[in-house]
């Protein structure tokens, strides 16, 4: 009140209207503030619903929005900007400047269009609401015939492994050599120099017994 002028403090109407708009909350929040708009522990959902509801009046006020076609525009052009980057919608605060404050979806989309072929544009949404996820292209993974093949050496069928590959399954049996023992061609657990267990010896025994 300090900033106003000694006339328009004089009329109680007129400083009544100056600072109701002071008071008033921009376009932008009002729609935020709809989005996220959630109910109390302890309200009612009588009293709950009326939030949502007057926050949407006062939207569509400031819309100048009074027909159905006009709000179903005005709800297509909301979700266009909700795929937009931050870059581009401050190019878009070009609408504030018309008398409604904002663009229908056809100049809407034509400014759009004009940022995006002059400077690009990244998918970097900026604002959604309650229960709705950013849609993002799917990206189909690379198949194997698509994908580019290893460089510094080519494969064929039929043919071994390349030497820096280590498989032990593809090691020749010339190479393994017992720790027992220490002679090529078998493991340790295949070694005839183990000692065998007696209950071992007795059954070779007993078998050879029988066959007699």
């Amino acid at each position: 009140m300090s900033k106003l002028s000694p006339e328009v403090i004089a009329v109680y109407k007129d400083m009544k209207a100056v600072i109701l708009q002071e008071l008033k909350l921009s376009v932008t929040t009002y729609l935020e503030r709809f989005n996220t708009c959630g109910k109390a522990t302890d309200e009612t959902y009588v009293a709950y619903a009326s939030k949502p509801r007057s926050l949407l009046n006062y939207y569509l006020e400031s819309r100048n929005v009074s027909d159905f076609d006009r709000l179903c525009e005005l709800l297509v052009c909301d979700r266009i900007k909700t795929t937009l980057s931050e870059s581009c919608l401050k190019y878009l605060s070009i609408e504030s400047s018309r008398d409604d404050g904002w663009l229908t979806v056809k100049d809407l989309t034509e400014s759009i269009d004009r940022f995006v072929a002059s400077k690009g544009d990244a998918f970097k949404p900026r604002a959604y609401a309650i229960g709705q996820t950013p849609y993002k292209p799917i990206q189909k993974p690379l198949s194997d015939f698509g994908r580019p093949k290893a460089q510094g050496h080519t494969s064929k069928p039929g043919t071994d492994a390349p030497k820096s590959a280590t498989n032990v399954n593809n090691t020749p049996r010339k190479h393994i050599t017992c720790y027992e023992c220490g002679r090529p061609g078998h493991v340790r657990s295949s070694c005839h120099s183990l000692k065998k267990p007696a209950s071992l010896i007795m059954f070779h025994m007993l078998v050879q017994n029988v066959q007699r």
